[in-house]
């Protein structure tokens, strides 16, 4: 076995491990993400806010979601980015996911 052989076969594997560790941090999950501005149309009617309203309130029983909130969460949903609108309705609410996907697909 020549020396080269050896040195590879003994430094390889390692360097592999961590070049994986590395782009596994850099491109993984938990990286931060660039937040993409939610446009929240102007043709967002009052009366769609009110069902969206009554909708939350009677799922969530004493928890009050701010009009904005669920108009930027119905603009998701419209743009067919429900994940997104799930994660944005944890994020201001504190609700639990079942929750809060529950609420989202019933919102108009």
């Amino acid at each position: 076995m020549s020396n080269e052989l050896g040195l590879s076969l003994m430094l390889g594997p390692p360097l592999i491990i961590v070049a994986l560790i590395v782009t596994f941090r850099v491109l993984g999950p938990g990286r931060p993400t660039s937040t993409t501005p939610v446009s929240v149309p102007a043709d967002m009617s009052r009366a769609r806010l009110d069902v969206a309203q009554s909708v939350a309130s009677g799922m969530l029983a004493g928890q009050v979601v701010e009009d904005e909130t669920l108009a930027e969460v119905m603009a998701l949903k419209d743009q067919r980015r429900p994940t997104h609108a799930v994660k944005l309705l944890r994020q201001r609410t504190g609700l639990e996911l079942g929750d809060a996907k529950r609420l989202v697909d019933r919102l108009p």
